[in-house]
């Protein structure tokens, strides 16, 4: 009887004391977890860079293995807060968490070395596990399980702990910001490593500590105790059809995050460091949807989200027109208003404290899945980034329901009905408009005839279903126009390709994005003539001149792009390529697109793979003139202009011979950096800046360096104009495979630096 009076008795609450300390203790682990294991993803992914190839599919690789095992860890958190008591789960956590550390310190595991024809993924998948696997799969346990353990302390608030998820995603966000600007300038790699060990050591502790506070001031029943009655936004039941719905709300704002990113970076502004703000933008909707008392309500923006979603879909379905400021705005208010509009309603929709982990699990295996269809999908089902027009379809999708849509026996006919009508007006009408000769007026006149159309689609706003298709009937239109002039276009993990047909000045163009990396005139008499940034009366053509040697030149070039190099070779010369992208090999030697490496006189041989990698294994190389043409595409390819990769370079370089590096960008300022690697290495070298932009000559804007063992290697190119001496950087510290900071070269545009913008 006196049991089952204390049992009906309600549970004495803490102390308000302990009920701080216990919120701010649990809160400190859970956003210490958070920042290193975002940390933890930034140095790993810089720390395998030198031994794996500095290539996007490198880090779409990594991201994958830490999607998968954040999936695991969420899954572990889940299964043991459902099979295990509490006492258990403490005593296999900080079991486990012992044993992680003994794989510290961070490092990377040398001993794989990567196959040198395979295909790496599977290789560097199993790096990742052998080097950081176990103290990253305990940073992904945390979270989810301290929530689950707070769930049963005898704290108030213990009935609706979500509210440290945005502790969580603080953390996160602390690290994404703090790592560029406050740990990468000033830590070498070798540091951050013992840095970040030292950290996790300490959140070991505090995890003790988490456990040790949530035993002593548990709820008196403990594990049998009756679950607290959920509030009312919690009470909701759960099924399939919920976690379905929960898995889409994560996977869409995933998906859409990499697309805007990816978009961003080529086809907007490929500024260094961009990434941050989508990223940025995403962690921030989860805090101010999981916060004690959201400060943006979920209802305000779903009400927005279609007033910003059509007209980024306008501008992304029409011509490549609109300034990057003007772009890059909008499509950042609509990835953080969809988020906010997913996220919250994940948030509105969160389950019991009981059922936490499991909730977290399907967040988890919705923001895997969506990783994995951007990154690894996506570049093998499409020819084009297919994947940001439908994230905003499915954006469309997502609403919520209205509950006065209109629900009509026609009403589920018109969500199909009015958006095929809309794609048909702008098909039909793009065709009769560009009968006028201008397809720039034309498809936006097909625009202002189909206003009407599109002003239906945002009245039914809804009804998610209409409006997603009618997003799609809007972008399907745009992309079928924009078709105009393309001769080709692929996609690998490397690069979206196209090469189209210039009328104006009947140049085949190859371009990546918003980057042109090469044309080449298509009159039959003028293809041998080097032009864009090897135009013979810029830098190119002095360094070319100063090159002729009797009996013929070795020449060694990082980065093919359409050959154009190949306009300068003579009979008796050797040249090679070190390529990365089999895709680009395959366009610059297909002679219906550019006939570079065909009309040389001398032969070309392409080397694939990552430069450093294939270039310390051509061991016999040695080359009167090297080139480094990597940095035009403005995302820096680090590991090739470091310490260890220009002692690679004066390896393969013949005596006397002239290392020539191509660094314009439209963004970074890399002449003080250069500069002081030469210095380092005591190099003399020279730079020329030519910022002559002649459309019809072919000719645009570049900057030049040229390197070599002693002075005397320079003279012919110091006698020519416009060279001048290379300025180092000399308070720098020069870039190593452990040491970069890309931040310190960042430019504004100002007059001068726009200059050196390529076309």
């Amino acid at each position: 009887m006196e049991s089952s009076l204390a049992a009906a008795l309600p549970a004495p609450a803490l102390s308000a004391a302990r009920s701080r300390l216990l919120v701010g203790l649990y809160t400190l682990a859970i956003l210490a977890s958070a920042g290193l294991l975002f940390w933890c993803e930034l140095l790993f992914g810089k720390m395998v860079l030198p031994l794996a190839g500095g290539t996007p599919a490198v880090w779409n690789t990594c991201l994958v293995f830490f999607q998968l095992a954040l999936l695991a860890g969420y899954l572990y958190a889940f299964l043991a807060t459902r099979y295990l008591s509490l006492r258990a789960q403490v005593l296999v956590q900080l079991s486990l968490l012992a044993l992680s550390l003994t794989t510290l310190p961070l490092a990377v595991a040398r001993q794989w070395l990567p196959p040198a024809e395979a295909n790496p993924i599977p290789w560097l998948l199993m790096l990742l596990a052998a080097s950081l696997g176990p103290a990253f799969f305990m940073l992904s346990t945390t979270a989810p399980l301290l929530q689950a353990w707070f769930a049963q302390s005898g704290h108030p608030a213990r009935h609706d702990p979500y509210f440290l998820y945005a502790g969580s995603n603080l953390g996160s966000m602390a690290a994404l910001l703090g790592f560029p600007v406050l740990i990468e300038p000033f830590l070498t790699l070798k540091e951050q490593a013992w840095s970040w060990s030292l950290g996790y050591g300490l959140l070991a502790l505090l995890v003790a500590a988490c456990a040790g506070a949530c035993l002593l001031w548990r709820h008196p029943q403990g594990d049998h105790a009756a679950p607290p009655a959920p509030a009312p936004a919690l009470a909701v039941p759960l099924s399939w059809r919920g976690r379905l719905r929960w898995l889409l709300l994560a996977l869409v704002p995933s998906s859409l995050l990499m697309a805007v990113t990816t978009h961003l970076s080529t086809d907007v502004a490929a500024m260094p460091l961009l990434w941050v703000v989508p990223l940025a933008l995403y962690l921030l909707s989860f805090i101010l949807v999981f916060a004690r008392r959201p400060p943006i309500p979920t209802a305000a923006m779903t009400r927005v989200l279609p007033f910003l979603l059509l007209p980024l879909v306008m501008l992304l379905a029409g011509p490549a027109l609109t300034a990057w400021y003007v772009s890059m705005p909008l499509e950042l208010m609509v990835l953080f208003v969809a988020c906010m509009v997913c996220h919250g309603q994940l948030a509105a929709s969160r389950p019991a404290a009981s059922r936490l982990t499991e909730f977290y699990f399907w967040i988890s295996l919705g923001g895997a899945l969506g990783g994995l269809f951007n990154a690894i999908a996506a570049p093998l089902l499409f020819n084009w980034v297919a994947e940001y027009p439908i994230a905003l379809v499915l954006v469309g999708m997502m609403l919520p329901a209205s509950r006065q849509a209109a629900t009509g026996r026609w009403a589920p006919w018109l969500d199909w009905l009015l958006p095929a009508l809309l794609l048909g007006l702008l098909l039909a009408g793009r065709w009769g408009l560009s009968l006028s000769g201008n397809p720039t007026i034309g498809f936006y006149g097909v625009l202002g005839l189909s206003g009407l159309a599109i002003i239906w689609c945002l009245s039914s706003r809804e009804r998610p279903l209409r409006l997603g298709l009618g997003v799609g009937a809007v972008l399907l239109a745009g992309f079928l126009a924009g078709q105009a002039g393309v001769i080709e276009a692929q996609r690998s993990f490397f690069s979206v390709l196209k090469v189209r047909h210039d009328p104006a000045h009947n140049f085949h163009v190859l371009g990546h994005g918003n980057i042109v990396h090469g044309f080449q005139a298509w009159e039959p008499g003028e293809r041998r003539r080097p032009l864009a940034y090897y135009h013979p009366d810029g830098p190119v053509g002095q360094i070319m001149g100063s090159l002729r040697r009797s009996g013929g030149s070795r020449v060694g070039i990082i980065g093919l792009g359409a050959g154009g190099l190949s306009a300068y070779a003579q009979p008796g010369d050797q040249w090679t390529y070190y390529e990365i992208d089999p895709l680009v090999r395959d366009i610059a030697q297909n002679p219906a697109f550019f006939t570079f490496l065909g009309d040389a006189p001398a032969p070309a041989r392409v080397v694939l793979g990552d430069a450093r990698l294939t270039l310390a294994q051509d061991g016999l190389a040695r080359y009167d003139l090297f080139v480094l043409d990597a940095f035009n595409s403005d995302a820096i390819p680090v590991h090739l202009v470091t310490l260890e990769a220009l002692g690679l370079y004066l390896e393969r370089l013949a005596p006397g011979g002239l290392l020539a590096l191509h660094v314009t960008n439209r963004y970074l300022n890399l002449e003080g950096m250069v500069g002081r690697l030469a210095q380092e290495a005591g190099l003399a070298g020279l730079i020329r800046r030519d910022k002559v932009l002649d459309h019809a000559a072919g000719r645009n804007p570049s900057v030049w360096v040229a390197l070599a063992r002693h002075p005397a290697d320079l003279e012919h190119l110091g006698r020519q104009p416009d060279w001048r001496p290379l300025s180092p950087d000399a308070q720098a510290r020069p870039w190593s495979d452990d040491y970069s900071n890309v931040l310190r070269y960042l430019k504004w545009l100002s007059p001068e630096d726009k200059l050196d913008r390529p076309s």
